[in-house]
């Protein structure tokens, strides 16, 4: 497996999309969470959407490999791609810091590889502009998600690489 993360607006999704038509023979692990879709994102595809009491019915009855709380919503990563890997399938995990340091625990654990890559804006201020050409977010988010980017940069030093997403096509 290969773990993505980085805070919010690093360009995740960007280089996943890129990375998927490169790499056929890797799948995206689909994530349940809670929050409300974005315009552009689908069911199924992007995530799996869920009420919170759903979500927390799930937890309970362990179905998630790992979960956390992230911008006030809730995100986890479904038990079944453990199996999807144990068969052989290389999966691609999009998960935030908290998750992927949950996953690199889990799969050194198992003695599974991992490969874990953590994205980095080439600054601050770039990260701010990307977030806000985003679109997707009010200004309440915004500052909580600035202010988490903060913290989820200090545990950079948790992941095999980090890579600098200045440019989309060196990234990728």
């Amino acid at each position: 497996g290969v773990v993505i993360s980085g805070p919010s607006g690093v360009g995740k999704g960007t280089i996943i999309k890129a990375v998927l038509l490169a790499r056929p023979d890797f799948e995206l692990s689909i994530s349940y969470c809670t929050r409300k879709p974005r315009e552009y994102e689908k069911e199924g595809v992007d995530y799996f959407f869920s009420s919170s009491s759903s979500f927390k019915k799930m937890v309970a009855s362990h179905q998630f490999i790992e979960w956390a709380e992230v911008h006030e919503n809730c995100y986890g990563t479904p038990v079944s791609v453990m199996d999807k890997i144990e068969k052989g399938q290389k999966i691609l995990f999009e998960v935030d810091v908290q998750g992927a340091k949950k996953l690199i625990a889990l799969f050194a654990e198992k003695n599974t590889p991992l490969l874990s890559i953590f994205l980095t804006p080439p600054s601050a201020e770039i990260l701010s502009t990307r977030l806000v050409g985003r679109g997707t977010e009010n200004s309440d988010s915004m500052s909580i998600r600035l202010k988490n980017a903060n913290k989820e940069m200090e545990d950079s030093t948790t992941f095999n690489e980090v890579i600098v997403n200045d440019r989309i096509d060196e990234t990728v």
